[in-house]
């Protein structure tokens, strides 16, 4: 009889020292890793020109982070390098603007090993680079050559024309595709990877 509770003891000893073992932090169980003692409070300034919003805006910051917008809405408000707020908030992540009253729920897509507070566990979903040469716009299957040596197409039809010799893009996941942003133009672009 001795031996039988010994033995249930030994097992229940050595399952609860197996659930400590493997226990996950609650930043790794909820789908989110990094230092838990990063402020819950980023202040920084939008890197160029500020557009306001109108469903998954990507806002790019002179700290390096780059933040998408968690939820549906339009505003529009021109700035040029507005100063910015984030700040935690029980529902996630708050965006405030300078001289904008409203606010945007935001999600942190990429940001800096020094800046980044709370990283989702993802494959990136944006890639900065430049236009190899010169860039003209897009016309229906136009390819777009990166520094980065990526290359992309158009994947839907429209046109416009713009010409910039090496400008800066922010290509973007956007719904189930990405879209590409041109430095120094308002348009996106819907695009798919073929290199």
């Amino acid at each position: 009889m001795m031996r039988k509770y010994f033995s249930i003891g030994l097992v229940l000893l050595l399952a609860s020292t197996l659930i400590a073992c493997f226990s996950f932090p609650s930043s790794v169980a909820s789908g989110y890793w990094g230092p838990s003692d990063v402020p819950d409070v980023i202040e920084s300034t939008i890197d160029g020109k500020f557009e306001g919003w109108k469903g998954e805006t990507i806002f790019k910051l002179t700290n390096g982070q780059i933040w998408q917008q968690a939820e549906y809405a339009y505003l529009y408000h021109y700035a040029y390098r507005p100063e910015v707020l984030i700040y935690k908030s029980s529902s996630g992540y708050i965006m405030k603007v300078d001289g904008v009253s409203d606010e945007i729920r935001v999600k942190l897509v990429r940001g800096t090993q020094a800046s980044t507070s709370r990283v989702p566990m993802a494959t990136p979903t944006v890639i900065e680079s430049r236009i190899s040469g010169t860039f003209e716009g897009w016309d229906g299957g136009t390819v777009f050559k990166l520094m980065n040596g990526q290359i992309w197409q158009q994947a839907e039809y429209s046109y416009y024309y713009h010409y910039a010799y090496m400008p800066g893009v922010l290509i973007f996941k956007k719904g189930t595709g990405y879209v590409m942003r041109i430095e120094g133009t308002n348009k996106e672009i819907r695009v798919k990877r073929i290199k």
